[in-house]
């Protein structure tokens, strides 16, 4: 019976809050030549569970264009994700929080895009179906449901599929709105 109690209590100081965020961010690859970082953006939702006073599990779905360009300015390799982050979220303080965890993700469409002349080539066919990542990073709460967060996404698994040891790289901006807390 006690235990039956001790559940009861710990469930109902569980809150949900779900949301959608948006940003910019720095894109790279590992192991490649004759490219740079490229300016990209990511957007979707969230929904987070309050399972202790400081801790929470959060997981998101997020949309994301990332890629590299060539240092020459020549063309831009673009790739479309659908991400799906889960991460472990401590709040040290009021308003502050840090967060780690692993992100799956699936590769929607990649191509080849030349700047200068204009049009692209598919290139899918190069890449792996989808990447696994390790994400860890910070957020503060600006005002009531808006927060502002920064988020690294460090590639564990192989994404191409010529590149030996290729790992993508992203650094995230992000402000999240919660819609709802239940």
């Amino acid at each position: 019976m006690l235990l039956l109690a001790g559940f009861s209590a710990a469930l109902s100081a569980q809150s949900i809050t779900a949301g959608v965020k948006a940003g910019g961010q720095i894109t790279n690859y590992t192991h490649t030549t004759n490219s740079k970082a490229a300016l990209n953006w990511h957007a979707g939702g969230f929904a987070s569970l309050r399972v202790a006073p400081k801790w929470s599990v959060k997981v998101e779905a997020l949309l994301s264009t990332q890629g590299i360009k060539s240092e020459n300015g020549e063309y831009k390799d673009q790739t479309v994700y659908l991400l799906f982050p889960a991460m472990a979220v401590y709040e040290p303080m009021d308003k502050l929080s840090v967060e780690a965890g692993f992100q799956g993700s699936s590769l929607l469409s990649a191509k080849l895009r030349f700047l200068d002349e204009g049009g692209s080539s598919d290139r899918k066919y190069k890449y792996e179906g989808g990447d696994w990542s390790l994400v860890f990073g910070a957020g503060y709460e600006v005002m009531d449901r808006l927060t502002l967060s920064m988020r690294m996404n460090v590639g564990i698994s192989q994404f191409h599929k010529q590149a030996v040891d290729s790992r993508q790289q992203v650094f995230q901006v992000s402000a999240a709105y919660a819609i709802g807390r239940w």
